[in-house]
C-alpha cells in the first residue's frame, strides 16, 4: 500500500508540473464565475472584471447576476478600481475611502444607475430612462458595457483603466520566454504576431478562445489590449483568439509541429499517465498476491 500511495502522488505531481507550462491562467467566459453561463451579460461581465471594474475576489466564484447590486459592494468596486487604498486593506476601509471621495453617496441600500454614473465617471456618463431605478449585478454589466465603446470626457473603460490596443491579426507563433524561469512572476510566454513578440500576462482574460496555447499558431487575435503586470511589465491583458484558422503557408506548416512543441516543452501527458497508472495497478496486484502467497 505504501508504493500505491507514494505512486499515486508522483502521478498527481507529474501531472501538474508538465501541464501546466500548456496552459496560461486564464479566465474564459462563464469560467472565470459559476454562474454566469447563460447571463446575457456573459461578455461584459468578464472584460469588466478584467478591468478591474468588477473587483476581483479570488475567494468568490459567483457572480450573482441577478441579486440587486448595493452600494456597499459599489463602493468596494470604484475604491479598487480608483486605487483608493493599500492592497492589504479591508473592504470596509476601500468602502469607506470611496464614501469620503465622494463617489458614493452611502454605504446602505442597493446601487441606482445614477449611483454606478457618478462613482465611475463623476456624473458624467449617459444615463438611461430610469436612471434612480435599482439595478442587478447584471444590469450593472450591461450598463458599463456600453462604456467599453462609449467615451466618458473623451476615455472609453479600457483607457480610464489604463488599457492600451495590443496586437491583432495571425499568431505566428507562441514561445516560453527566454527570462521566465528567472522569474515565476513576471509573463512566461509570448505571442508573436508579424514577427513581434507580445508578453501574455500571467492571468489574461480570453473571449471564445483555446486556453491551449499550443494550437495558437494560425489562429487570429480579433482584439487584445496591453496593461502592466504587477512587475511593471507590459503584457497583453485581454484577448480574443479567434478558434478557426487561417490558410498557412506550406513553410509554415513545417513549423507547426516544432512551434507547438516549443511552447512550455509540451509532452504526451495522457499516454505516460495512462502507462503509469497500469504499472501502478500491476505492482498493487503483485504485492497483494504476495501477501495472499505468504
Amino acid at each position: 500500500m505504501r508504493i500505491h500511495k507514494w505512486l499515486l502522488l508522483f502521478v498527481a505531481l507529474w501531472t501538474m508540473q508538465h501541464a501546466s507550462g500548456v496552459f496560461a491562467h486564464m479566465a474564459v467566459e462563464d469560467r472565470f464565475y459559476e454562474d454566469v453561463e447563460f447571463s446575457k451579460a456573459k461578455e461584459q461581465i468578464v472584460l469588466l472584471r478584467g478591468l478591474n471594474v468588477i473587483s476581483a475576489d479570488h475567494y468568490v466564484s459567483l457572480y450573482m447576476p441577478q441579486e440587486k447590486l448595493t452600494r456597499a459592494d459599489l463602493a468596494f468596486w470604484i475604491a479598487n478600481f480608483r486605487k483608493l487604498a493599500d492592497s492589504g486593506a479591508k473592504p470596509e476601509q476601500w468602502q469607506q475611502a470611496a464614501k469620503e471621495r465622494g463617489l458614493v453617496r452611502s454605504l446602505e441600500g442597493n446601487a441606482t444607475y445614477r449611483d454606478a454614473n457618478q462613482a465611475y465617471f463623476d456624473g458624467k456618463g449617459v444615463l438611461p430612462d430610469n436612471p434612480d431605478g435599482e439595478l442587478t449585478r447584471e444590469q450593472f454589466a450591461v450598463y458599463m458595457g456600453q462604456f467599453l465603446t462609449k467615451t466618458v470626457d473623451g476615455k472609453t473603460l479600457y483607457e480610464s483603466a489604463g488599457f492600451t490596443p495590443g496586437p491583432k491579426g495571425v499568431i505566428d507563433k507562441v514561445t516560453k520566454r527566454a527570462e521566465a524561469q528567472a522569474n515565476e512572476d513576471s509573463p512566461q510566454f509570448d505571442v508573436v504576431v508579424a514577427g513581434k513578440p507580445y508578453a501574455l500576462s500571467l492571468h489574461p482574460v480570453m473571449l471564445h478562445g483555446n486556453v491551449d496555447l499550443g494550437v495558437w499558431p494560425g489562429m487570429t487575435i480579433g482584439a487584445s489590449w496591453l496593461a502592466k503586470e504587477d512587475d511593471g511589465s507590459i503584457a497583453v491583458k485581454i484577448i480574443n483568439v479567434d478558434s478557426t484558422r487561417t490558410m498557412s503557408s506550406p513553410q509554415s506548416s513545417q513549423k507547426e509541429t516544432s512551434e507547438k512543441a516549443e511552447v512550455a516543452g509540451r509532452f504526451p501527458v495522457l499516454p505516460i499517465v495512462a502507462g503509469l497508472f497500469v504499472a501502478m495497478l500491476g505492482i498493487q496486484f503483485y504485492m497483494r498476491k504476495r501477501r495472499k502467497d505468504a
